[in-house]
């Protein structure tokens, strides 16, 4: 247990670097992006709640509002609109991946999820209020909270399935290795929370509990919480690493670029705007200059500038950005090649 609530305290920490990092991210980022950050928030403030409105701080807030278990309150309701928020992203990334040409599509507005969580709310808080302090969070269920654990029981499960099956369609339309491995570990999450809806559920209408009910249903709720947490964070934070990628490869190439632009003599201007643009614009003017120099005969040419645009020639054309920057970089290191060495 110490292990989770280290974990889970990581994954905070995680959380709130990701969201500098998204600050500082284009402003108009792709669908992923900005739908993750609309699922990570409950699942965050879920953990907080649970890390930090337990124990003696628990106490102290059940004191100062002058309700038992209130804190128990603010997990419950986050748990509530997380299971939401998981379908809607789902849906959103289902969606998102048949229109992979439109990456910055409007959201879904998600009204269905949000009649849900608001339903699921309303019952937690009538519940809450009708039950005695005793019954409120009990590890067995009675009188009023039977109807609680009945109603989150089908809740959780409904949207829980609904929300995998909708990820594994989705997967199959996804290209990428790292997209496709993202999803599944949010799937593996999210599959996760099955087995502990059903232990929990059996625990509240039972009478005894094994101890091993116990036991799996903890680590089933943790393995759901780090791997969808896990799956998240790495969905908000790839646009960002995708453009200081874009960024670094432009880096790279900026001189190469200044001497095959110079030596063909062309009047492309300088790229500017987003990495992604600026690269783009780089790989097509330097293509355009090796066709052209590749069949030049100007003797005034210096001679590492022939040298590299006969090594690219030599390439299937048209070259990509990965291809020119390992070519120049085995010709910065070849043994008596004198290339320019790169930035």
């Amino acid at each position: 247990m110490q292990f989770v609530s280290a974990a889970r305290m990581v994954i905070l920490i995680a959380v709130a670097t990701a969201m500098l990092i998204r600050f500082r991210a284009s402003p108009q980022p792709h669908t992923r992006s900005r739908a993750v950050w609309v699922a990570l928030s409950p699942l965050a403030a879920g953990a907080v709640a649970i890390q930090f409105l337990s124990g003696i701080r628990a106490q102290a807030i059940n004191s100062a509002v002058g309700i038992d278990q209130f804190n128990q309150l603010p997990v419950a309701v986050a748990a509530t609109v997380d299971f939401a928020a998981a379908l809607w992203f789902a849906r959103t990334l289902r969606a998102a991946s048949m229109n992979s040409d439109q990456p910055a599509q409007p959201l879904s507005s998600g009204s269905t999820e949000i009649f849900a969580a608001l339903a699921m709310t309303a019952i937690t808080v009538f519940v809450f209020a009708m039950s005695s302090p005793k019954d409120r969070f009990a590890e067995h269920a009675q009188h009023w909270w039977i109807v609680y654990a009945a109603c989150w029981s089908c809740y959780s499960m409904v949207l829980t399935i609904a929300t995998c099956r909708t990820l594994l369609r989705t997967l199959s339309a996804l290209s990428t290795v790292v997209t496709r491995t993202t999803i599944t570990l949010l799937i593996v999450g999210t599959a996760a929370e099955v087995p502990y809806v059903l232990i929990r559920c059996i625990r509240w209408l039972s009478v005894g509990t094994h101890p091993a009910e116990i036991t799996i249903g903890f680590w089933t709720s943790a393995a759901r919480f780090l791997l969808v947490a896990t799956a998240y964070l790495i969905i908000a934070v790839a646009p960002r690493i995708e453009e200081l990628t874009y960024s670094w490869k432009s880096h790279r190439l900026r001189n190469l670029w200044q001497d095959m632009v110079t030596a063909a003599h062309s009047h492309a201007p300088r790229p500017s705007g987003p990495a992604r643009a600026r690269l783009h614009q780089q790989v097509i003017d330097i293509n355009d200059a090796v066709a052209i120099i590749a069949t030049s005969t100007d003797a005034s040419m210096a001679s590492t500038t022939r040298h590299i645009v006969r090594r690219l020639a030599s390439l299937p054309q048209p070259l990509t950005a990965h291809e020119i920057i390992t070519e120049y970089t085995r010709c910065r290191k070849q043994p008596g090649a004198r290339v320019e060495a790169v930035d």
